[in-house]
């Protein structure tokens, strides 16, 4: 055991110089602490709207239907299963660096033949007894560690995992657009089917009235020109019939493309009734801080150009590497564990670049100004959500403002429809007046579902504004 003593002071002096050397690591300090201020302006005036859980807000409309196929096109989506593959890929990404920042070591044999000249660098040829064959067995163990003095590692690492939070922010993201434009392809496949059924009850209503003008004509009490007027109008609506089947159809595919489907010539099924329309609150301002994925995303890449300028400060700093080897060397295979085979080595070494030309300062103000391009891209961003959700608000109450109008409309001339109907009871209107007034009545109750589809798609926009479909 004699050669293990003699070279044990020096792994002891090795050993000393290594955790004086991390004693005087310096203290690690974030380089990214939070997100900036950014002035965020005056909260709109509470609306008394109804409390609405923003991360499944599909959930307060009261459609099963619809509330299925999101958490359908959730599960199945692509876009978010890409979306998820990515985060763990970014996840193992990390793992693997921060275990390569930890000492490391490798554990090895190995045997090896040789012909050494005797006419090179060195003469062997005049050494008495050395033979040029040679045969090397070795086995041993290698490590190495860089001491993380300045803090260069712990700033990449803080880097990287604020780039998962990208990663992971990008998914909600994603996950946000799916069930938003799932409830669009719904409504409008909603909307067209109840449009749909409102004109084909129209025609079928003048289908009933040709035939009684018909009769009438034949009986002599009407002009063939009565009758002509009414199937022409008739005709007229049958002919909006396809543009309307055709909006049904492209809702349709895109529905259920969305959920992973392949597009069938199946009409999925969808609740007839009226979207449920809720009165929602915005909220305050700040809340969206916490909830769009676009805002939290530039804070994110904010937090990784802050660390990534960290990690470049570093590099003005000298590196310290610590490595080290023990293992068994000789030429005979018996002798390979024998006391006098043992070899070993340990250097701490440092690593200075002092001459670089002014290239590391260059890509201090390098990573400096992507610093500073994201801080204006986050407060870009801050600033354009506001204006998105206010927008979205002020687009549907718009819309609601419209139907309530409208409503008042659809009731007056329902009331001329009667008064016209008891009119033609009596003789005092033709036929035509009153089918007139039944076609005025129409139009109305179609503009209503039109508006009644916009103002559902007007709510899932401010919805999507909000920063509502992801689980909190």
């Amino acid at each position: 055991m004699k050669p293990i003593k003699s070279i044990l002071p020096t792994f002891i002096a090795c050993a000393l110089i290594s955790i004086l050397t991390s004693g005087c690591a310096h203290k690690y300090t974030p380089a990214y602490e939070s997100a900036p201020n950014i002035p965020l302006g005056q909260d709109r005036a509470n609306q008394n709207g109804t409390s609405i859980a923003l991360s499944k807000w599909w959930q307060s409309l009261n459609d099963e239907q619809l509330t299925s196929y999101i958490e359908n096109a959730i599960r199945n989506n692509h876009d978010i299963a890409l979306s998820m593959a990515r985060i763990d890929e970014a996840r193992q990404t990390l793992n693997s660096f921060t275990a390569s920042a930890r000492p490391s070591g490798n554990l090895g044999a190995s045997a090896s033949a040789q012909r050494v000249s005797e006419n090179g660098a060195n003469p062997v040829a005049k050494i008495p007894g050395f033979n040029r064959d040679q045969l090397v067995f070795q086995t041993g163990f290698d490590a190495s560690w860089e001491i993380d003095v300045f803090n260069g590692v712990k700033h990449y690492l803080a880097a990287q995992s604020a780039r998962i939070d990208v990663s992971e922010e990008e998914r909600n993201a994603v996950q946000i657009a799916v069930a938003a434009e799932t409830a669009r392809a719904y409504f409008e496949l909603q909307g067209a089917q109840r449009e749909l059924r409102a004109e084909q009850s129209y025609i079928a209503s003048l289908a009933h009235s040709i035939a009684i003008l018909q009769s009438r004509y034949q009986a002599g009490d009407i002009s063939k020109r009565d009758v002509d007027e009414a199937i022409a109008r008739s005709a007229s609506y049958e002919i909006r019939l396809p543009a309307i089947e055709a909006r049904i159809r492209a809702a349709n595919i895109a529905l259920q493309i969305i959920q992973g489907i392949a597009p069938s010539e199946r009409i999925l099924p969808a609740k007839i009734q009226p979207p449920l329309l809720l009165n929602v609150p915005i909220g305050a301002r700040s809340e969206l801080l916490e909830r769009r994925p676009d805002i939290r995303i530039a804070e994110r890449r904010l937090a990784v150009r802050t660390n990534e300028t960290a990690v470049q400060m570093v590099e003005k700093y000298p590196r310290f590497v610590i490595s080290a080897r023990f293992g068994w060397e000789a030429t005979e295979p018996l002798k390979i564990l024998d006391a006098s085979s043992q070899a070993a080595n340990i250097a701490p070494g440092i690593r200075w670049n002092i001459l670089n030309g002014g290239r590391i300062e260059a890509n201090i103000h390098a990573a400096e100004a992507r610093q500073t391009q994201a801080l204006e891209s986050y407060s870009q961003t801050v600033i354009a959500a506001l204006g998105d959700s206010e927008r979205a608000f002020s687009d549907y109450r718009g819309v609601l403002d419209t139907i309530q109008s409208r409503a008042i409309a659809i009731n007056a001339q329902q009331s001329a429809l009667e008064h016209a109907q008891r009119r033609l009871a009596a003789g005092d209107i033709s036929k035509l007046e009153q089918l007139e007034a039944a076609r005025l009545v129409l139009e109305l109750q179609t503009q209503e579902v039109r508006g009644q589809t916009q103002a559902a798609i007007s709510q899932i926009a401010l919805f999507k504004a909000l920063g509502g479909g992801w689980g909190e």
